[in-house]
């Protein structure tokens, strides 16, 4: 287990030292931004357990949500070839999405369908466009066993359990371990090692 372990701390090492996003035309950097954070999602299901209800039926994927009205579809096309921890990956788009004021008292069948379809996402990265309504799909995924991503200064402040963040020009990431635990979401010790900020560790070694 400790060789496993390591090996994906350096997997993971590997792409930070490796993805940078470079300075040239807006349409490219965004395009590659994508593309390094597409990997970034993939891996990040390697450090993360999820609740045993969340994972019961070992032939269903892995599915990781984009919501965005952009969502760079070209970015995730490698992952649809991927698996982890013996699951296929499966990737799933919102794209212009609108939530009811009030998912539980609104009763109309396309809502329920949707919100029932962010809830089952095990990873749901809420980018571009979409980033400024976080606050309402981290509403609505909430106490799922979702792990929300995202990419706002606010996002991990307001419930989101992991949020990236660009420093030198590569892109890292930060991490709540308040919301992840209200997810009943256990983070490995390996990843939080790699986080630029970790928000909740204090109370995380009191235990």
């Amino acid at each position: 287990m400790r060789i496993r372990t390591y090996n994906l701390v350096i997997l993971a090492l590997a792409l930070f030292a490796t993805f940078v996003v470079p300075k040239v035309k807006a349409d490219s950097a965004s395009d590659l931004e994508y593309k390094v954070k597409a990997a970034f999602l993939y891996n990040f299901t390697k450090f993360v357990d999820w609740p045993d209800e969340k994972i019961a039926d070992a032939n269903k994927p892995i599915i990781i949500g984009v919501v965005s009205d952009n969502p760079h579809e070209e970015a995730y096309e490698p992952l649809k070839k991927k698996s982890v921890k013996g699951r296929q990956v499966q990737i799933r788009y919102f794209r212009k999405l609108v939530l009811p004021s009030d998912p539980e008292e609104d009763d109309e069948e396309r809502y329920r369908d949707t919100i029932q379809s962010l809830r089952d996402c095990h990873v749901l990265f809420i980018c571009g466009p979409a980033s400024q309504r976080h606050i309402e799909f981290i509403r609505v995924v909430k106490e799922s066993g979702v792990l929300t991503i995202g990419e706002t200064s606010q996002f991990i402040l307001k419930g989101g359990v992991v949020n990236f963040v660009k420093r030198d020009q590569k892109i890292r990431f930060e991490v709540n371990l308040a919301a992840a635990r209200e997810a009943d979401l256990k983070i490995r010790s390996g990843l939080l090692k790699l986080a630029v900020r970790v928000i909740g560790k204090e109370s995380e070694d009191d235990k």
